[in-house]
């Protein structure tokens, strides 16, 4: 770490590295709290740091409570200051950003918006500041996940329930169907699996109401979009990007919200 903040400044060095150019250090350590906790101390005793990077988070396999408990060791062991950036990498699931939010974690790293447009899915779930994880945020509760999950405005259940069969979803309502006359839709981690056949006819857009320039034009359907799929045309994957990043954004400018709140 000292050596890149050295070569930063050093006018010699072959590679310079641009003075405006902000330089986070890595927290490392795997799910070792001891070590942890010694990197975190170093980072925040560095004053030429611009932030922190709370790295190697969902590599070890690690539980979400586990996770969370790691960040906090290194939040406070630090102490990392609040005046500079602290980001958590190894996001997957919405309910795991929260999770880190809550934690006390400013920005997080997650290609789940991605990994679901590649995988055919449409994201669905309630991003309202009273919806999963973002009141939950705002009050410091960490037990927004699994049964809390359940309550408020929201209708599906995010990764990380253990919730498994079929017959668990249903019963825990993570299997759900909207409430539109075309009859139901599955419905399972807030997200639509558009390869499903009983999208083959459904003329409805991504997420009614949505914003993103995908659904508000009326022009996209859920049916063009499993065609699309069907034909494995890179035009779906491009079509759920646009959309699932608009409606993740959305989510994350309701988790500020709650925590400003």
């Amino acid at each position: 770490m000292r050596q890149c903040l050295d070569a930063r400044q050093d006018s010699r060095c072959d590679c310079p590295v641009p003075l405006n150019c902000l330089m986070f250090a890595s927290i490392q350590g795997g799910g070792m709290p001891e070590y942890r906790s010694r990197f975190a101390q170093a980072a925040a005793a560095e004053p030429r740091v611009d932030g922190f990077v709370l790295g190697g988070l969902g590599l070890g396999g690690e539980d979400p409570d586990s996770r969370q408990a790691l960040i906090r060791t290194m939040i406070s062991s630090g102490p990392l200051p609040p005046s500079k950036p602290r980001v958590a990498t190894g996001c997957g699931a919405p309910i795991d950003c929260v999770r880190c939010v809550a934690a006390g974690c400013d920005m997080v790293s997650t290609s789940y918006p991605l990994d679901a447009s590649e995988a055919g899915l449409a994201l669905v779930f309630s991003c309202t500041s009273q919806g999963v994880g973002c009141g939950s945020a705002a009050a410091g509760a960490e037990t927004a996940a699994g049964a809390g999950a359940a309550a408020g405005q929201q209708h599906f259940l995010f990764s990380g329930t253990g919730a498994g069969t079929d017959a668990d979803l249903k019963a825990s309502g993570a299997l759900t169907a909207d409430a539109d006359p075309q009859g139901p839709v599955p419905a399972r981690d807030g997200c639509v699996d558009l390869r499903m056949a009983c999208f083959t006819r459904d003329k409805r857009p991504l997420l009614p109401g949505c914003s993103c320039t995908v659904c508000r034009t009326g022009r996209v359907s859920r049916g063009y979009i499993h065609h699309l799929l069907e034909a494995k045309e890179m035009l779906a994957e491009v079509l759920l990007a646009q959309h699932n990043l608009h409606h993740y954004m959305a989510f994350m400018a309701a988790v500020r919200a709650a925590a400003a709140a």
